[in-house]
């Protein structure tokens, strides 16, 4: 940008222009200012405001106050208690010798401990400041003037306690009030204004030092806002400890002791006596606790709960809050230990001595739930909308449990109601009446009812059977099917999923039984009746018929085989006809590839094994294996000497090779499967051997060469046991010399199975013998 020589030169001149003519002027630019706004109307102020600038603690962020978060760890664990009461065994010697049982929670919390847990932080700028506050050494007021004066002053407290006004000079305003530090100011002003009003503020707080000690957690010296009481030294402390008292808080100014707060009486009833404002120098002094006892049970507030000297079992009790409705102020049990000895004892509230009880540290008070047995009580049960517990009256009848319009269900059985009723020794006997004529109103069957009785109420389908009808054959959900009431044969067709595809539809198959004597059976056109069921065949079934729908003869259904490995054309092949033959669907997948390993060739024929399922081989094998009898001459059947799973006979043994010459087939069924690998290079060596491993094919080599290179045998190895299995799954018994050995075998060596010999056993034996021979022999020779 350019700039203009000549325009500056002219807002220069401008400039000094205006310098002169301000300096020429016999009054202020502010005074000129002022009678030109008088001038335009505008009112001036009665007076000048002295002296005004804004506090400081309105123009900075406010002091916060955070309680120290310090490295103090309490555990505190979760118990759920099932019951109203807990068992405590008294063991000596490893020996219970009794059980206390007492009331739960079995694990209490003490009482007001909770109250330091949740700390908050405080801004001093937002705190209110009550008119008591006690102005001390460090406090900054505001004091406003208006009226015949109008002033704003910022005043510091300095050491002595006293403030400066101009004009006025010093004035004492420590270890006042604040109210009472206003007047004193307004007259000590009286003395050389009049006419005018004031008013004193506190604008930022001073801070006092103050020491917490003791037992609790945190102990130690702490800076606080001047506006700090005793529960904001024993929250910055963390709060007494699991041993410091929460009743007899000693505050100390100096060395006279000046305060002592109760933090129960805090809690319980908002008494704010002994919280007094803190001043620098004060001790907050915590001691242990005397009485510490444990309240159990039917309360408001179960806890662990301290108390003073001479407190009773009322004090705690209203400490707690009082008790539950439930809970039996007759029946209080204390677990106490005086003089190392332990002691119990029951307490009657309603006893106005015993309400006075005084209790002792470590006492453990129970309070019980009153009897749970409900006396004037009736229970209706069984078939009803509401079933449970209901009140009894004197003079009370059945008719009384079902006066509203929906006690009853709609199919309730009417004639007969039973009721069970208490007689000696919790034996109960049966009564019996028609409900229907109680609600009429009838006296003999409208029972009294009796304390305890039990009425129980039927439903009508409760004597009533259960009738269904049956279908199977060529439909989607063959099976049992309830009987409905006007239910048709196209009904059931239609509950089953209608028909298969391959369902024979011109008749179908239905036998009823006559009167549960004679069987009758008839042929009915299933499928007009499916597709118009209006006509006359579609008849009306009864309990227990039985519907056959037929398959139509030779419908053939899509099977299929699959085929993997080394072949052209791996995949799955629908069979042609049902004499497919494994050689043709070879050519059809394309034949062998160059890599075919023929005697590695593996078939599966998922059928076979659902044929021995059928057959149930297992327990034919069972049934047939040797019986032993124990000691006792009970029969036992030993396990069985070989174990094996009907899958595993899925895979079919086969010559491929013979297959692809011509010499052999097999006919293909539905979900074979046939898997022709890689030729393999190496011989597998597995068992009682050095080492499991493959090695690598060499021709015309024996069993004992593959064996060596696999370490040898062990000692353990039967030589005289060794299995040769070929890829194809035959299984040969062979010997170290064999060289009937080729690529993708497997040789197995077992581990020789030892005999252990009992020679106890034997001689024991042997010795029974000798003896029942000896003793024939004896007896021979007596006669």
């Amino acid at each position: 940008m350019k700039r203009n020589p000549i325009l500056i030169t002219i807002l220069l001149f401008i400039s000094l222009y205006c310098g002169l003519v301000a300096a020429q002027l016999p009054f202020s630019l502010d005074q000129y200012k002022k009678m030109l706004e008088k001038r335009a109307g505008a009112t001036e102020p009665s007076g000048r405001v002295k002296q005004y600038r804004t506090p400081q603690i309105y123009e900075t962020p406010g002091t916060t106050f955070v309680a120290p978060q310090k490295n103090y760890v309490e555990t505190e664990l979760l118990y759920v208690d099932t019951l109203p009461y807990f068992d405590e065994p008294i063991v000596i010697d490893g020996d219970t010798v009794q059980i206390i049982r007492k009331a739960t929670p079995s694990h209490l919390k003490r009482f007001g401990a909770d109250f330091f847990n949740n700390i908050p932080s405080i801004e001093t700028a937002q705190l209110p400041v009550s008119d008591k506050y006690v102005i001390g050494s460090g406090d900054k007021l505001i004091l406003n003037l208006w009226g015949s004066l109008n002033a704003q002053y910022e005043l510091t407290v300095d050491r002595r306690g006293s403030i400066y006004i101009p004009q006025v000079g010093d004035v004492a305003v420590g270890g006042l009030t604040l109210s009472s530090a206003e007047s004193t100011v307004k007259k000590a002003l009286s003395a050389n204004y009049k006419n005018f009003s004031s008013s004193l503020t506190l604008g930022q707080v001073k801070s006092v030092r103050v020491f917490v000690v003791g037992q609790v957690k945190f102990p130690g010296i702490y800076d606080l806002p001047g506006i700090s009481r005793v529960m904001t030294a024993l929250a910055a402390a963390g709060g007494p400890d699991s041993v410091g008292s929460y009743r007899n808080i000693a505050i100390f100014r100096g060395e006279k002791k000046i305060a002592t707060f109760d933090l129960y009486h805090f809690i319980n009833e908002g008494h704010s006596s002994g919280n007094i404002q803190l001043a620098t120098g004060d001790v907050i002094f915590v001691p242990h606790y005397s009485i510490l006892v444990k309240l159990r049970g039917m309360v408001k507030t179960p806890a662990e709960y301290e108390l003073l000297q001479n407190e009773t079992i009322k004090d705690v009790l209203n400490f707690a809050g009082g008790l539950l409705p439930e809970g039996n102020e007759k029946e209080i049990f204390i677990d106490r230990v005086t003089d190392g000895f332990h002691h119990s004892l029951t307490i009657n509230l309603s006893d106005s001595n015993q309400v006075k009880t005084k209790l002792h540290d470590g006492d453990d008070i129970s309070v019980f739930s009153v009897n749970p047995f409900r006396e004037k009580i009736v229970f209706l049960e069984g078939y009803v909308p509401q079933p449970g517990a209901y009140g009894w009256f004197d003079g009370m009848r059945i008719s009384d449990l079902f006066e509203s319009d929906n006690a009853l269900f709609d199919d309730t059985y009417m004639k007969r109601l039973d009721i069970l009723r208490k007689i000696d020794r919790g034996k109960r006997k049966i009564l019996y009446a028609s409900l229907e004529k109680a609600l009429a109103g009838d006296s003999l069957e409208n029972l009294k009812l009796m304390p305890q009785d039990r009425i129980i109420v039927y439903s009508a389908l409760k004597f009533v059977d259960e009738e269904f009808v049956y279908i199977q054959g060529a439909v989607r959900k063959p099976g049992k099917y309830p009987l409905y009431k006007n239910m048709r044969l196209s009904d059931i067709i239609f509950e089953a999923g209608g028909f298969k595809m391959n369902a024979f539809l011109d008749s179908a198959e239905v036998v009823r039984i006559l009167e549960g004597e004679t069987t009758q059976k008839f042929n009915v056109p299933i499928g007009k009746i499916f597709t118009n069921p209006s006509i006359a065949e579609n008849i009306e079934l009864k309990k227990d018929d039985f519907i056959f729908v037929r398959e139509i003869p030779d419908w053939k259904t899509m099977k299929s085989v699959t085929i993997l490995g080394e072949v052209n054309f791996p995949g799955t092949y629908a069979l042609l006809s049902d004499e497919e033959t494994l050689s043709h669907i070879l050519k059809r997948a394309g034949g062998l590839t160059q890599d075919a390993f023929l005697d590695g060739a593996v078939f599966v024929r998922p059928m076979i094994s659902k044929q021995i399922n059928r057959q149930n081989i297992v327990r034919v094998i069972r049934n047939t294996q040797e019986l032993t009898r124990d000691t006792l001459g009970q029969i036992d059947t030993t396990s069985l000497i070989f174990f094996w799973e009907p899958n595993e006979l899925n895979k079919m043994i086969l010559d491929l090779s013979r297959i692809i010459s011509g010499e052999d087939d097999i006919i293909m069924e539905d979900g074979d499967t046939i898997f022709i690998p890689q030729t393999p290079d190496g011989v597998s060596i597995v068992g009682a051997v050095g080492s499991n491993g493959t090695v690598k094919y060499k021709k015309g080599q024996n069993i004992k060469y593959y064996i060596n290179r696999a370490g040898g045998l062990t000692r353990n190895a039967d030589d005289d046991a060794i299995r040769l299995v070929k890829p194809n799954g035959k299984v040969y018994k062979v010997g170290l010399r064999c060289k009937n050995v080729g690529p993708g075998d497997v040789v197995v060596v077992p581990q020789r199975v030892k005999k252990e010999k009992d020679v106890l056993a034997t001689f024991k034996d042997l010795m029974v013998i000798l003896s029942g021979l000896a003793t024939t022999v004896y007896v021979i020779l007596k006669l």
